[in-house]
Formats: structure tokens, sequence, C-alpha cells
């Protein structure tokens, strides 16, 4: 058995499913998602999340070994991370409290944002939650994990080290424009160099390049042609991706070799976490924020728990989140 399912079993005999409300098939699930969520989704929501694969709120198969199989909606799972992320913002927007982590102010809330990182192929990062606040001017961009950060994450694609997947540049656009390639491209080098064992740096990287994309007066042309009216050229100060890792506590674990060895497991991933972030500052990434997007960047890491309770949201909605941390 895994560490992920281990833990998955910590916490549903932690927070144990009712039994009229359980998959008879899958422990872990809900019968209905709708069960596993806060409150009901908007149709807007539920539109979001199903223009993906619609596996989030929907059955599907998989084929195995020539035979098929039904899968319960991914929402149903009690450590789904896209549930999770509906149950902390909600529907519609969201309110950050002040002297937190993240800017205060009064955001719309966008789930399952498709961003293009390359300029052709038709694999664009999808960003869990993105939170926008016009007036003061930041955007919030959610990479959400549960418990898939105790899986190994996935090497960075050779296309991210090849200049011809880049968006051309507009090089008239901004005074002295910085060469993306160049930025990524060593960013991309010097975290292969570490080999993160634990967490997502690809993704996370992904999810920068997409950002810069849409962020970037230099790229706004190119983009224009294949994504068009999308740019966010100028609509933004502050560009902020932040990785929010559900960080079950590790006394509700019974096993004393398992709690020991999700302890080191968690110490890695926030160990790495400040590395992916150093090699950001190391190639000077917030550097071509500032001067081909007119905007500054910040990547962060932070719990579960660290964000519900930045959120301004009632007392009864901060109880149901502590499931995830509790």
């Amino acid at each position: 058995m895994s560490l992920r399912e281990k833990i998955t079993q910590s916490i549903l005999q932690r927070h144990p499913i009712p039994t009229s409300l359980q998959n008879s098939h899958r422990p872990f699930y809900y019968k209905d998602y709708r069960n596993n969520l806060f409150c009901p989704m908007s149709s807007q929501t539920i539109a979001e999340y199903n223009r993906g694969d619609g596996s989030e709120t929907k059955e599907s198969t998989i084929t195995k070994f020539g035979r098929t199989y039904t899968l319960p909606p991914k929402m149903g799972s009690i450590v789904s991370s896209s549930a999770m992320t509906f149950n902390l913002f909600g529907n519609d927007s969201v309110s950050i409290l002040p002297e937190g982590i993240l800017p205060q102010g009064t955001y719309t809330v966008e789930y399952e944002k498709q961003l293009l990182t390359r300029a052709y192929g038709n694999m664009p990062a999808n960003v869990d939650a993105f939170l926008s606040d016009s007036v003061n001017r930041n955007a919030l961009f959610f990479e959400m994990k549960n418990l898939e950060w105790l899986e190994s994450p996935k090497a960075l694609g050779k296309s991210y080290f090849m200049e011809r997947y880049y968006f051309t540049p507009d090089r008239a656009a901004v005074p002295f424009p910085k060469d993306a390639f160049e930025m990524f491209s060593n960013w991309a080098h010097l975290l292969q160099d570490v080999s993160f064992r634990r967490y997502d740096a690809s993704q996370m990287f992904k999810h920068t390049l997409a950002m810069y994309n849409y962020a970037s007066f230099v790229t706004r042309s190119a983009l224009e042609k294949v994504d068009p009216g999308r740019t966010m050229a100028g609509k933004y100060d502050w560009y902020i991706l932040t990785n929010v890792v559900n960080e079950f506590p590790a006394a509700f674990i019974d096993d004393e070799d398992t709690r020991w060895e999700y302890q080191s497991a968690l110490s890695e991933e926030r160990y790495e976490a400040q590395l992916f972030i150093d090699t950001m500052h190391r190639c000077e990434i917030p550097a071509i924020f500032d001067n081909n997007c007119n905007a500054g960047i910040k990547i962060i890491y932070m719990s579960a728990k660290e964000l519900a309770e930045s959120l301004d949201i009632p007392v009864d909605h901060q109880e149901y989140l502590k499931r995830y941390y509790s």
C-alpha cells in the first residue's frame, strides 16, 4: 500500500463518511459528490469544472486489460483536491483578510482556468483556481494539492528547453525587452539540476510560464493569434502563484512507521518548495516580469489551514474546513 493510500485511510478514520452516504464499492468516496461539498455549486462553477473532460463532477470510464471500468466523479473523494478547492473558495467571490500572506481584497473566483504555456500544442496549463481583484490589481493563481504531493512528480517536458515552442516576441512592445526563452530555459536547467523528488516543480514552472505569456506585453501579439481576447497585459500589478498543500496532522496517524514516513515526506515537500522559489530568484524571473509585464511576481507555498484562516468566511464555513487539517 502506498503512503498516499495509508494517509487516505487515516483521514477516513478521522473523518468517516456516514454509511448512508458512502460509495459501497469505493469507501473513500461519497455516493453523490455533492455531499462532499460545503454548499451547492452554481451553474457557472459546474460549467468551469466541466470544460475539461468533466470527470470532476461526472462518472468516467477507464479500460485496463480489455475490461472497462466506471469511475465515480473525482469530487466524490474525501481527498479530492478539486473538492477542497471549491470548499475553500465557494462560488462567485471571496474576501481575503488583511495582514496575511496573500494580499487583502475581494476577489472573483474562476476554476480550472486554462492558460497556454507553449506557442502551439493542445496541452494548456489548468490553474485550479484563479482569483482576480481588479480594484487592487492583484491576480492570484492557485495550484492545489490534497494528497497528490505524496507521489513522485513528473519531469519537465523537452519542449520547455526548445525556443521554437515559445511565443514569438514583439521586441518593440517594451523598451529593452528581456528574452523569455533565455530566462525560462535557464530556470528549467536549474530545476533539472536540483532533481526534485517530492515537490511538483514541473507543474509550478508551467504555471509561471503561462502567467508570463498572458501578463507580458512582449507576447501579447503572438498570444492574440491563438487565444484572442485573453491577454492580461497591463491589467494587474502583481501575479501571485500559490501552491496550497493540505498538511494533514501527523498526530492523527496511528501507525508509527507511517507517521514517520509522512513527516519525512512533508519536511521534504516544504524544503523543496523553498528550493523552487530560490531558483526562481537565481535566474531572474522577477526581472522579466518587471521589465516585460510591468508587474511583479511572487511564488508562495502555504498550507490549506493557512489559506482557510486568511479567508473572510462565516464560522460554520471555517469549522467545515477543519476536516482537512484537524
